[in-house]
């Protein structure tokens, strides 16, 4: 019996000490923070304990509207008299009305335990709480919430999913900074670590001092900590933006899903606009982790069954040239087989959303698709006026680690021909990292504030100071300085004579740029016949930069150097990395036995485009798995014929290959290849890619 009692009023106890702590920590808002967050923990469980069936049946909206809210007075009477008349009805209306009782008592602790959770996460936001209290705080918002107000429960989601990818950025970060003699950067790192945990009085004034001076030397650092202004960077972000979060819970049994859209529209003097982007729907299922972890490991299995084909087939060539093997067969039937699982992993969840914006479009989305350049010179091939960059929808996948390994821009719900482009990204701070603080940006925001105006003197006036950048730029875009892109090409250590035409055809595919840019471009071949300070100052300078070569870029340069550097003047990073030629998978495989487990943690595509986007990049275009040097050719000459030609964003030109692959998958025109090699029936028998380049970031970038 005491041991009950003990157990019934120890939760009462602690809401009054937590209480009791919180109001005597006024001038201490952080420990105030964390008391708010804790006691709207407990009163939720408290509202769980009342009624498990109401609070557990929040996000299952069958069971929900199939319960009463109130029960009236008349029926309260006419119940009693039927009390009167019938004891079996007289019970059950006791019972009822006990239930009811209970749902109502424990629809008051949710609204207290919501009141809590919300002032205690405001607070934290302010005062850089933890990532991992917010999180938890977050999670409890959610299940006090549930999906009946989208608006409150999508922006808690895309924080709770911010604060895990802050989480993850940590643990990629300690692993690029493990050497503490390798960067100033990994010592101060190394230094905080240390003082965080601590007793000491004076580790909290070194703390301070430590963490002044790596937000001072370090962009990666500042993204180490939650946005203040996060629950309000929704509206900072471009209009013509569609998001699709994905979000695991912490044990990987639910999986959650937002999608955020703008909530008006409007006709103006330069056409069609959308208001601010807000949450319209938040959905939830049950999932099985076992499911998933299967899945990521068949994803795994085919990058590497990829390298082992392209390493057999380069040998086949080598004796027959044109021997013709079933290898390329069991690649598409394993990719198939990967999609076909995503999509029943995550078909329960997607067709809860309504995705018609996707299927119909009133422009003809037949000129998006990628076409071959006939002349292979001649400027103006393609027609700029032929694809409108606000043509159709461009959506991107918030999506947590787990998922990001998976082809999920290959999915059949989201092969609508209303979307022009699909890309993806960590997370909503993330993303709004690749714009907040930009000059260019807040240029842009000008110019459509001065457009809906009209045109007048004052906007004459003023022109040469607003504008900066191109004129004819489309609105909701952002500019890149075509004059400061730099290319870094791998030599390929190979001297048989595909790999000579290979040379040739990357030379005429950057003398036919160079001339159309007044050969502005500063050439930079051979990471190896360079210092690692050139290769520093190359990336920092850059608007722009393309990396070509066998093995992974984070392989090339020290992670520890990279997450040193400010990269926020370089927009987009093109990675056509992981090229496979004679020998080269061999010799990648001896270089990685020789490798640290977090060394080549770091060379994965998704670990990549992390530290990049950490150090500024603003988009990062890169291979999921590896791939034939002839495949890496072909997807860059048609994305640097559509970007620096066409005038195309990143997003429109990578979902375009992908429609042209899906088309027409058994084969491909390169349009750098010398006519003088093969004759006209052998000019398109090299396989297409698989739809392996994604774009992480930014998709709306545009040159100029």
């Amino acid at each position: 019996m005491e041991w009950l009692s003990a157990c019934g009023s120890s939760g009462q106890v602690a809401l009054v000490q937590l209480t009791a702590v919180s109001l005597s920590s006024m001038d201490n808002l952080e420990y105030r923070a964390r008391c708010l967050c804790l006691m709207g923990k407990y009163l939720r469980l408290q509202a769980l304990q009342e009624d498990p069936i109401y609070v557990c049946g929040i996000w299952n909206k069958n069971k929900h509207e199939a319960w009463p809210e109130t029960i009236s007075v008349k029926d309260e009477n006419s119940t009693e008299k039927d009390s009167e008349e019938n004891g079996t009805r007289s019970q059950a209306s006791s019972a009822k009305r006990a239930k009811m009782k209970r749902r109502l008592r424990a629809q008051r602790l949710l609204s207290l335990a919501t009141e809590a959770l919300t002032e205690g996460v405001s607070l934290g936001l302010q005062h850089n709480m933890l990532p991992s209290l917010l999180a938890e705080a977050c999670m409890n918002i959610l299940a006090c919430v549930g999906p009946s107000d989208p608006a409150v429960t999508g922006q808690y989601l895309a924080l709770f999913q911010s604060c895990c990818t802050v989480s993850t950025a940590v643990k990629v970060l300690t692993s690029a900074c493990a050497d503490t003699a390798s960067s100033q950067l990994s010592a101060l790192l190394s230094l905080r670590r240390n003082l965080l945990l601590s007793q000491k009085e004076t580790a909290c004034s070194m703390l301070k001092g430590v963490e002044f001076s790596l937000n001072s030397i370090s962009k990666v650092f500042t993204q180490m900590s939650i946005n203040p202004n996060h629950l309000n960077i929704l509206s900072e972000l471009p209009p013509n933006l569609k998001i699709l979060l994905l979000q695991h819970s912490e044990d990987g049994s639910e999986l959650y899903g937002a999608l955020y859209e703008g909530n008006q529209m409007s006709e103006n003097q330069k056409g069609k606009t959308t208001g601010a982007l807000m949450c319209s729907k938040v959905v939830k299922t049950s999932v099985c982790p076992q499911a998933l972890l299967t899945l990521r490991e068949q994803t795994r299995a085919f990058g590497q069954d990829t390298r082992n084909a392209l390493s057999k087939k380069n040998s086949v060539e080598n004796s027959e040239k044109h021997q013709k093997t079933d290898t390329d067969g069991k690649l598409t039937s394993h990719f198939s087989k990967i999609i076909q699982d995503t999509e029943e992993y995550l078909h329960p969840l997607l067709t809860q959303f309504d995705f018609s914006f996707l299927r119909f479009q009133a422009a003809s989305q037949a000129e998006l698709e990628i076409s071959k350049p006939k002349d292979k010179v001649e400027k103006g091939s393609f027609n700029k006026d032929k694809l409108p960059v606000d043509s159709g929808e461009y959506l991107v996948l918030l999506a947590d680690r787990k998922l990001l390994d998976l082809p999920l821009e290959s999915l059949l719900i989201l092969r609508g021909e209303g979307v022009i482009s699909i890309s993806r990204d960590f997370s909503l701070q993330l993303l709004h990292s690749r714009l907040n603080g930009e000059e260019l940006e807040r240029v842009e925001s000008d110019n459509k504030k001065a457009s809906r105006v009209g045109k007048g003197s004052k906007g004459r006036a003023d022109q040469s100071q607003r504008i900066k950048v191109t004129p004819d730029t489309p609105s909701n875009t952002f500019p890149v300085d075509k004059q400061n892109l730099k290319y870094i090409i791998e030599p390929h250590n190979n001297s048989s004579k595909s790999e000579t035409n290979m040379a040739q055809r990357i030379s005429q595919m950057m003398e036919t740029h160079c001339k159309e840019l007044n050969h502005l471009w500063e050439e930079f071949k051979g990471i190896k016949q360079k210092s690692l300070t050139d290769l520093e100052q190359l990336l920092c300078k850059c608007s722009a930069f393309i990396y070509q070569g066998n093995e992974q870029f984070m392989a090339k340069i020290p992670p520890s150097k990279l997450v040193s550097l400010s990269l926020c003047e370089c927009r987009l990073a093109l990675l056509f990395e992981q090229a496979q030629n004679n020998g080269s998978a061999f010799g990648q495989s001896n270089c990685d036995m020789h490798k640290r487990p977090d060394q080549l943690f770091l060379e994965k595509h998704s670990e990549t485009a992390l530290l990049l986007s950490l150090a500024g990049v603003s988009c990062v275009v890169l291979n999921q798995w590896p791939c034939s040097l002839e495949e890496n050719l072909y997807n860059m000459a048609m994305i640097l014929d559509h970007l620096l030609r066409a005038g195309w964003t990143p997003g429109q030109t990578l979902h375009s290959l992908r429609k042209k692959n899906r088309k027409d998958p058994e084969k491909f025109f390169d349009p750098y290849r010398e006519e003088e090699e093969e004759d006209d029936s052998q000019k398109t028998i090299t396989p297409r890619p698989t739809s392996n380049l994604v774009l992480y970031g930014l998709p709306n970038l545009i040159f100029t």
